[in-house]
């Protein structure tokens, strides 16, 4: 590194100037310690981030978690309050209810845990309930011997017609349309989403 000074005179108002040359790097600096370009002056501290600032961001995103921490779970809790409400107008568990919701077709014992989002062990155990009442019941998998599909008897298909009547009438999402719950669906699964990186993995 080689550093040249330009001198000084003792009369002179405005800083000493130096010229600070390194490979691939021209600095220019005063006297008084601060780095010059194209005629302004800034610093270091000036160029980054301050540490209020960066206080401020994270308090904010802070309350915005908290807030919608509650608003989700107000709404679920809202939901599953519903759910309870009708289900035992028909004789049914909360966890009966909603299996019987889930289930659109014949399907896994592992796919209608997921749609309930509980343990396959616990959605056995729903199941084993339905099945007593016959309105399930386990058919061989068309295509898989290990497994079994979950069927509606047409008991069950009936029951889950009435339980769908029932839990569209004053349901908490009634206020939003359906454009509005889609858009809120969209924006619950984005935020949910495993996040990636630059490169898309």
């Amino acid at each position: 590194m080689h550093v040249s000074r330009l001198p000084r005179s003792p009369a002179a108002a405005t800083p000493t100037i130096c010229i600070k040359f390194e490979p691939f790097k021209l600095q220019l600096f005063g006297s008084d310690g601060f780095a010059r370009l194209g005629g302004m002056t800034t610093s270091p501290q000036a160029q980054a981030p301050t540490l209020a600032h960066a206080q401020a961001q994270a308090q904010a995103q802070a309350v915005a978690e908290r807030q919608l921490c509650g608003l989700v779970n107000g709404l679920a809790q809202r939901i599953a309050e519903h759910v309870r409400a009708r289900a035992a107008t028909l004789g049914l568990t909360a966890s009966q209810a909603t299996a019987l919701r889930e289930m659109s077709g014949p399907m896994t014992m592992r796919e209608l845990a997921e749609r309930m989002s509980c343990e396959p062990s616990n959605t056995t155990f729903v199941v084993d309930k339905l099945e007593k009442q016959q309105l399930v019941e386990r058919r061989p998998h068309p295509t898989d011997r290990r497994a079994k599909h979950l069927v509606l008897t047409a008991d069950g298909t009936a029951l889950r017609e009435r339980l769908l009547g029932l839990l569209a009438v004053d349901s908490p999402l009634s206020a939003l349309t359906p454009d509005e719950q889609g858009v809120l669906h969209g924006l619950l699964e984005q935020a949910v989403a495993p996040h990636q990186d630059a490169s898309g993995t």
